[in-house]
């Protein structure tokens, strides 16, 4: 069974990966980004996709 610690860590190790993936994208080309780097809106962010 989870305990509130465990939990609390595992949400923040979240964080911090959804942090590291952030600042790693603008680092790479568009053709390198993974798929479901996006704005959050569940489209891809990439321009051709506008509109869809």
């Amino acid at each position: 069974m989870l305990t509130d610690f465990d939990i609390a860590v595992d949400q923040n190790v979240e964080k911090l990966c959804g942090i590291i993936t952030v600042l790693s994208i603008p680092k790479m080309t568009p053709s390198q980004r993974p798929v479901d780097a996006n704005d959050g809106s569940g489209k891809n962010s990439e321009v051709g996709d506008a509109g869809q």
